[in-house]
């Protein structure tokens, strides 16, 4: 859902691979299992952006979702 965080560790999709840490915010829900998130430090962008991903493209590596009560 939004506002949901996501926690990466060293998760390898096909278009980025995470630190050993790495923490992404929900933004918006799309079909067919993707998602729209906020994030930044990834593939040595140093601002936010926004990408489009769908946790089931994961190659290795392990998600955590956490919901703010």
């Amino acid at each position: 859902m939004p506002g949901d965080i996501i926690k990466f560790r060293h998760a390898r999709f096909p278009d980025a691979i995470t630190g050993p840490e790495h923490t992404a915010i929900i933004i918006a829900t799309r079909s067919k299992g993707r998602i729209l998130i906020a994030e930044q430090n990834l593939n040595d962008i140093k601002r936010v952006t926004e990408r489009e991903m769908a946790p089931t493209d994961m190659i290795s590596g392990e998600l955590m979702f956490y919901r703010p009560l």
